[in-house]
């Protein structure tokens, strides 16, 4: 499984933050699936990117550009 950086939160998420200044995401999500009801989507689409590097991009774009022909 891998976090794909896609969010969709409820507004009451907000409420619920303890955190102050830059904190991780995921160490927020893991203190509050103790007590709230957490969801997820498993994306099971034959077609997958890693796009975060510059060079990463430039393939998939490359890739994707290939697959419109």
């Amino acid at each position: 499984m891998a976090f794909s950086g896609i969010h969709l939160v409820n507004p009451k998420l907000f409420d619920l933050i303890e955190e102050d200044g830059k904190f991780s995401i995921i160490d927020l999500y893991l203190r509050l699936a103790k007590t709230e009801k957490m969801l997820a989507y498993k994306d099971q689409s034959d077609l997958w990117f890693d796009l975060g590097k510059p060079e990463q991009l430039q393939k998939a774009e490359i890739l994707i550009k290939n697959n419109e022909q």
